[in-house]
């Protein structure tokens, strides 16, 4: 892959590779290490884990020289694993490398999106290496990279299979990835992948479940949503995990209530960005219609359809209830039911609307 090596500067042999997905930190790391020491990397690449070796026995790899091989690569993986005080007695050895060494560091994503590292190792890779963030594509991008992947197992997905895939899967490239995997096995010759295919092979994300859980109710089938509560939310769930899917209830009546008429506007003006500025200032800043379904035609169709379950009567008092439960579920509104049941007694009302 010599497009991910290609983006670093051979001068500066010190590199941090951070991120939320091995496997592209993977593919960079092998990358590099092929461009460094090309079909000799048993001689000249020493692997250490910070699980398993201490900081010393790094620091001294890092002064060793190697009879067998003229360049050596040191790569030294999760980094981050080591306490505060030992990533800050690493980062001097890391200042001055000697010739013909490079040191290829690896570490997970901190706060703000940075390396998960100590600000003094950060602050030695920044000024005398160089450093790259890999991590999961932005969502509206992830598709796109499904599809890509797909295709070098041999496989096929049309745009709006892939974006049922991610749904289904979730978000993280580190799962799509063995997921597909899996897809490739079960496939064999078939190239073409359908959605029946993802959901009969491809193991469900908690947050695919949740998301079936709301279109169930978009779709007003009281019968299924209850099924899938008891997965969600089974007996006993804390009152933190009622009040977040009490939450994803909400955005998901929110969002039909505004394709509504939004609709209505599309009959007048083709596409969503089309509908009117004047109505769009009407919609909230959260949960907007606009931002949510753009670029993704499957969502587009999904809140119109479901907006053909209600009337805006039905919505309006949809969300009275789903206020009136908020304040059940805090305790604030007369007898205290139990958090499952209290959700259980609100899905019947809004399919029965």
């Amino acid at each position: 892959m010599p497009s991910a090596a290609a983006k670093f500067d051979p001068t500066r042999p010190l590199i941090l590779l951070y991120g939320d997905a091995q496997l592209l930190i993977g593919r960079t790391l092998e990358a590099i290490i092929s461009q460094q020491v090309g079909d000799d990397s048993g001689f000249g690449v020493t692997v250490l884990w910070a699980e398993e070796a201490d900081v010393d026995e790094m620091i001294q790899e890092l002064s060793t020289f190697s009879l067998m091989a003229p360049h050596r690569v040191i790569v030294l993986r999760d980094v981050d694993a080591f306490r505060a005080d030992e990533q800050e007695q690493l980062a001097p050895a890391l200042e001055h490398l000697a010739d013909g060494i490079t040191a290829i560091l690896t570490a997970g994503l901190g706060k703000g999106g940075k390396p998960a590292v100590v600000a003094a190792l950060r602050a030695v890779i920044k000024e005398h290496g160089q450093m790259q963030k890999l991590s999961t594509p932005y969502e509206k991008k992830l598709p796109t990279w499904v599809i890509d992947e797909a295709s070098q197992r041999g496989l096929k997905m049309t745009r709006e299979v892939a974006e049922h895939f991610v749904e289904w899967a979730g978000g993280q490239v580190d799962t799509l990835s063995s997921e597909l995997d899996k897809l490739a096995i079960y496939l064999g010759d078939c190239q073409e992948v359908t959605a029946a295919e993802v959901e009969a092979v491809v193991t469900a994300s908690d947050d695919s479940t949740v998301f079936n859980l709301v279109d169930a109710i978009g779709q007003r089938q009281a019968g299924t949503a209850l099924d899938m509560l008891r997965t969600v939310l089974p007996k006993g769930s804390k009152q933190d995990d009622a009040l977040r899917l009490l939450g994803m209830i909400a955005r998901q009546l929110r969002l039909i209530w505004q394709a509504r008429p939004i609709a209505q506007a599309q009959g007048k003006a083709r596409g969503g960005d089309e509908a009117g500025e004047d109505l769009k200032a009407r919609l909230p800043r959260r949960h907007n219609f606009f931002d949510t379904t753009r670029g993704r035609d499957f969502l587009l169709r999904k809140y119109r359809a479901q907006a053909r379950n209600f009337s805006d009567v039905q919505l309006a008092k949809a969300l009275v209830r789903i206020y009136e439960t908020d304040l059940a579920l805090k305790g604030q509104r007369g007898e205290q039911l139990d958090y499952h049941t209290t959700l259980e007694l609100l899905i019947v009302e809004l399919c029965r609307l």
